[in-house]
């Protein structure tokens, strides 16, 4: 007997909620999954982990990467290479060294990810969404769930991921198809590819389901804390409710500077701040640039005020 198996991709923002709702919604089955990368906002989890209580929905299941495997592969290379005296790829003694000393598994994926690659995720290299959020789920709970359906006696016709991608979002996603066939023979789903944003809040409302909280403290879109992409307006915010998560991006910069071959490594291009092409884009560097005006040469009077509103929100939940 064939089945189909749903598998809702949950992140703790209001589009992967809207994906969980609807699966409810339908009637469908579904388990619900978290990639937690240990770049989460405390209230991201705590939403996360509360979802189901609220909605009467599956309980979702976190995953998490772990590479300490792929680091001590790392580590032996470079052995290899110290030992050896042969030093391969521009690499210096002193860089081995170095790297050897610090390059140790954290159990923070997102920061060993890092610390292995030796640099931080761009625009052009986003390598965190397939090695923290996909690969996981595939091996965690897509193989897993597979399995468990063969020993039941079913063989599962498809197995379909819930996303929530809308083409609205970005250029990047502004072709995004409905329904496509992954890689690996998977479905994935994405039933609010035509919906705009205020769609989605408004089935949460329909459910009485209050978005993650920090959609009224400046995010524009919720997950990591802070993302590679976020935006000016959101390094601003952050820097002033949320200081901690900048003093932990401070410490992550030094410690994937010490692992990287360079010596050099920032959490944001250098390319962030207009005119910067070299290392200086450093995570205080681009806190200051967002208190500036536009343009980014003078300092915006309310923009370096500590103070900060006790709700705002990009889509008019403070009213």
């Amino acid at each position: 007997m064939a089945g189909k198996i749903n598998i809702v991709n949950v992140s703790g923002g209001v589009d992967s909620t809207t994906c969980y709702l609807l699966a409810l919604e339908q009637g469908i089955p579904f388990r619900a999954v978290f990639a937690d990368t240990g770049n989460e906002h405390e209230y991201t989890l705590e939403y996360i982990n509360d979802l189901a209580r609220r909605t009467g929905g599956p309980v979702v299941q976190s995953v998490r990467a772990d590479f300490r495997q792929k680091i001590a592969v790392r580590r032996a290379g470079l052995e290899q290479m110290r030992d050896s005296g042969e030093y391969l790829r521009n690499w210096t003694a002193e860089a081995v060294e170095r790297v050897l000393t610090h390059l140790q598994p954290t159990g923070i994926p997102f920061l060993d990810l890092c610390a292995l690659k030796g640099r931080f995720p761009g625009n052009r290299t986003k390598f965190c969404t397939i090695e923290l959020k996909l690969v996981p789920i595939r091996w965690q709970v897509t193989g897993p769930a597979i399995a468990e359906a063969y020993a039941n006696g079913q063989l599962p016709a498809d197995v379909w991921h819930w996303v929530g991608i809308r083409r609205d979002e970005s250029e990047d996603r502004s072709d995004a198809e409905e329904l496509e066939r992954e890689s690996m023979g998977n479905m994935i789903y994405r039933p609010l590819v035509d919906w705009p944003k205020s769609a989605c809040f408004a089935l949460l409302k329909r459910h009485n389901i209050h978005p993650n909280p920090l959609y009224k403290l400046g995010c524009g879109r919720v997950g990591c804390m802070l993302c590679v992409n976020a935006t000016k307006d959101e390094v601003c915010e952050a820097s002033k409710r949320f200081p901690h998560h900048i003093s932990r991006i401070r410490e992550w910069e030094q410690h994937v500077r010490l692992c990287s071959k360079r010596g050099a490594s920032t959490f944001f291009p250098a390319t962030k701040i207009p005119g910067f092409s070299d290392t200086r884009a450093d995570i205080d560097s681009v806190v200051e640039w967002s208190k500036t005006g536009h343009g980014g040469m003078q300092y915006d009077m309310l923009r370096q005020l500590d103070e900060v509103p006790v709700c705002s929100s990009l889509y008019g939940l403070c009213e």
